[in-house]
């Protein structure tokens, strides 16, 4: 599995800003994993359209009002060399470094869900504002991309 990572996808989290009242995984989404070969060109791409956008995230994550829940999705090093692509809650950008805690339940790290990250902004993978029914308002570059928009 050297040349793959994994990506997990769980649609439509719910996270970020601001505690949600509901569960973070929306019911019947619970272990909705997506693997994706590393070199996948469209993958790439929204990776780059995210980390290229990551400012307007910010923006976004500075102004959001009660009815916005952002997240951010982080590549985390897993078991035998795999990646898992992993959202996280309670998100804070400060200094290049991504903080927040794991929003999914892992399925090839060592952490569980709930537990703290703080990353480098490059391991940014996507970001995503979601309105409070879990529509996707801005971002969600591998949302869309893994829906097949």
């Amino acid at each position: 599995m050297r040349f793959w990572s994994l990506f997990v996808f769980f649609l439509l989290v719910v996270a970020g800003c601001s505690k949600p009242s509901s569960p973070t995984i929306p019911p019947g989404e619970e272990g909705n994993l997506r693997q994706v070969a590393a070199e996948d060109p469209e993958m790439q791409k929204a990776i780059a359209t995210a980390q290229r956008t990551s400012p307007e995230f910010k923006q976004r994550l500075a102004k959001a009002t009660s009815d916005e829940f952002c997240s951010v999705k982080v590549r985390l090093k897993g078991k035998d060399d795999t990646y898992e692509h992993i959202w996280l809650e309670d998100v804070k950008v400060e200094n290049g470094r991504i903080k927040g805690v794991l929003g999914n339940e892992p399925v090839y790290l060592s952490q569980k869900l709930g537990d703290p990250v703080d990353v480098p902004e490059s391991q940014l993978s996507d970001w995503a504002v979601f309105d409070k029914t879990g529509k996707v308002i801005a971002g969600g570059y591998s949302v869309s991309l893994l829906k097949g928009e």
